[in-house]
């Protein structure tokens, strides 16, 4: 994935860097949400853990908890959390500040590749076969 800065003035679009979406294990990112402020990138995929990446000081973390590959993930407004659904269900919140997984939501069904925060960042939306579920965050 290459990351374009558009408000350049001059013609010429270099990118401004340069992420691969496969890991060194040649697992495919399918899952990407852009934290609401632009300074976090979170990818998911093939591989159960989510991988964090700070923008501007290239620097990568994981968030390492579900079994099975990430379907979905989403930011709170703040960025403070994530939601992740992964093929091993349910959904995972996770708080940003420490990586630590904080709740499970649901009973285990399995979800789809949807998830959302409300935009007041208290209720999470997941679709899960195909009904919404919410939850408060917890």
């Amino acid at each position: 994935m290459r990351v374009w800065d558009l408000n350049r003035d001059d013609d010429a679009l270099d990118a401004v860097f340069h992420l691969a979406l496969t890991t060194e294990w040649g697992a495919a990112s399918s899952a990407l949400a852009f934290a609401p402020d632009g300074a976090l990138l979170a990818l998911g995929g093939s591989l159960p853990d989510v991988t964090m990446w700070k923008i501007e000081e290239n620097l990568q973390a994981k968030l390492a908890g579900h079994e099975a590959g990430v379907l979905a993930l989403a930011f709170s407004p703040d960025a403070s959390l994530i939601v992740t659904v992964g093929l091993d269900a349910p959904p995972r919140v996770w708080r940003l500040s420490d990586g630590r997984e904080m709740a499970t939501l649901g009973d285990g069904a399995t979800p789809s590749a949807i998830a959302r925060f409300a935009p007041d960042g208290r209720v999470i939306a997941v679709d899960v076969g195909g009904a919404i579920q919410l939850w408060g965050v917890p």
